[in-house]
């Protein structure tokens, strides 16, 4: 059944016109003439214009045709093969351009795919092993605080140890005041008649003094190396943890920029998804377009069928425009 729009009689003038240009009327040349129209209602009206001019022969013979009807029927003929050829070729040819156009965008889409994926999952292992470096840079720090909080509790110990030391030299100074004011007190009383035991006393006295500030610059210099060591120690601690506090800012940099590329690569994949997905939606279309045009073809082919049954069982009356 055709449908409306293009109406019997605008076929009819349209196949008038191809018979005066002695040319074969087709779909395709319709269709050229009307400048619009389905091939489906083109064809219908078609069929019925070749059905209406066999029911109207009112002239039979059966005599054979005449040699230029025959010529004109061969002509007929080969020029509708060569324009369904035409035509499938056509049709063909730019099905399966736009099939290998889909193709190789959905392969290049694919190739993308992929190669995002592998770039991912490098990331994701580099990112995992600067996370597994910024876990053991964290224990490391923690480690350098735990030994320079050792280092000041000692430290703190040795101030303890200089603070003793301090005190046992005052006592000692202190009992050496004491001894030298008994010796000006027994030096008073005894200065004439006790002179030779005042020189022993004395003696005696300035070696003990000796002797206490002998123990006196020991334990001066025993504060002062005990000072320098806890020092040096705490300046090696504090350049150690400014070191790892350095190495742990640069993890972190490290860590928040490989997160960022993270982003921009699951971005691009997934833009390249989108466009694999509309990749393949032109191939479904390109797809469905090639068979909707075979299906054409096929009618065509029908067609040039039916028009052969018609052509052998024509009784061949006088050609008449």
């Amino acid at each position: 059944m055709a449908r409306n729009g293009i109406q019997y009689e605008d076929v009819q003038h349209a196949i008038d016109t191809l018979l005066r240009q002695d040319d074969a009327p087709t779909v395709q040349k319709i269709r050229d003439i009307l400048g619009t129209g389905s091939f489906t209602t083109i064809s219908d009206h078609l069929r019925e214009w070749r059905l209406r001019r066999e029911r109207n022969r009112d002239v039979t013979s059966s005599e054979a045709p005449p040699e230029a009807l025959q010529a004109w029927m061969t002509d007929l003929w080969e020029k509708a093969q060569a324009l369904a050829a035409e035509s499938l070729a056509h049709y063909r040819q730019e099905s399966d351009q736009r099939v290998e156009e889909a193709q190789a965008e959905a392969q290049a889409a694919a190739r993308k795919a992929a190669d995002a994926e592998e770039r991912l999952a490098a990331l994701n292992t580099h990112f995992e092993q600067a996370q597994a470096r910024l876990e053991e840079k964290t224990m490391q720090l923690a480690n350098a605080q735990s030994e320079l909080q050792a280092a000041h509790q000692q430290e703190t110990q040795q101030a303890r140890r200089v603070q003793q030391l301090d005190e046992e030299c005052q006592k000692h100074q202190r009992h050496l005041e004491t001894a030298r004011s008994e010796h000006r007190d027994a030096m008073a009383e005894l200065s004439r008649e006790h002179q030779t035991q005042l020189k022993q006393e004395e003696q005696r006295h300035e070696a003990a003094e000796s002797r206490l500030m002998g123990l006196l610059d020991d334990a001066r210099q025993e504060r002062q190396n005990v000072e320098k060591q806890a020092q040096k120690r705490t300046a090696s601690l504090e350049q150690k943890f400014e070191r790892v506090q350095a190495e742990l800012a640069e993890q972190r940099r490290q860590y928040t920029t490989l997160e960022e590329k993270a982003r921009n690569e699951t971005s691009q994949r997934q833009a390249l998804e989108s466009k694999l997905r509309e990749s393949q939606g032109q191939l479904q279309q390109t797809q469905s377009d090639n068979r909707r045009a075979e299906r054409e073809l096929e009618q065509q082919h029908a067609i040039n069928r039916e028009l052969r049954e018609k052509l052998a069982r024509l009784p061949l009356p006088p050609f008449v425009v």
